[in-house]
This record gives C-alpha cells, sequence and structure tokens, in this order.
C-alpha cells in the first residue's frame, strides 16, 4: 500500500501528508461509512483493491461526479460540530467546543480508514 501511495505524483505536500499518515495510522483503527460513499470505490473493492497504477484505477462516470460524491463522503465521516453543507470544512473548533472538540467520530486506521481517503485524494 505504502509504494502504491509514494507512485503517486503530489510533490512535498503529498510525501508530508503520507509520512504523517503512516504515524497516525500506527496508533488508530476504525472504518468510514459504506454510505455515501463513491460507486468507483465498491468497484475498487469488487476488484479486490488493487494497488497497481496506472491500469487498476476506476472508471469514472465524470470527475465532477466523482468530486460531489467523494466531498458528501468525507463529510459524512466528520464529527457533528463539523458537519455542514460548505466546502472546504470548517478548520476551527466552534467557540462552545474550543476546549473538548470531539474528533472521536472521525474515523481512523485500518484499510476502510483514511488509507481509503488518501488512495481516493490519489485517484483524483
Amino acid at each position: 500500500a505504502r509504494k502504491y501511495l509514494l507512485a503517486v505524483p503530489g510533490g512535498p505536500e503529498w510525501e508530508n501528508l503520507l509520512a504523517k499518515f503512516v504515524t497516525f495510522e500506527s496508533l488508530s483503527s476504525s472504518r468510514l461509512p459504506a454510505r455515501p460513499r463513491p460507486e468507483e470505490v465498491g468497484w475498487w473493492f469488487k476488484q479486490g483493491r488493487p494497488l497497481e497504477l496506472p491500469s487498476q484505477l476506476p472508471i469514472f462516470k465524470s470527475l465532477e461526479s466523482f468530486e460531489k460524491e467523494w466531498v458528501r463522503w468525507w463529510t459524512a465521516a466528520q464529527p457533528d460540530w463539523r458537519k455542514t453543507e460548505d466546502w472546504p470544512l470548517p478548520q476551527e473548533v466552534p467557540q462552545e467546543d474550543v476546549d473538548k472538540p470531539d474528533w472521536d467520530e472521525l474515523p481512523n486506521g485500518g484499510k476502510d480508514g483514511l488509507f481509503l481517503i488518501i488512495v481516493t485524494l490519489g485517484w483524483w
């Protein structure tokens, strides 16, 4: 999986994300919601989650459609205080929650956690 993600061109920002993800992944586990997951993710699961580039990428209905479904899926995984119709999602914790932001709802590690988010960002 790491080899696959490192093969995605993305420059220093992508490499920094991956380095932080590896550390994060070693400390956590949980899953993302299956709905409203983009259908391309389901296709990828049915193919056995292949990690070869470029031939094992899903065929997208349209990039715009994938983007909308992906944003809806990522938003559904957020803590309640972060869920909004606005994009990008808020970066700041609301004042009433500043001392105790609840990130427990955000899925963490494992093959169905943030790894899946990063893989699908690589497709995008």
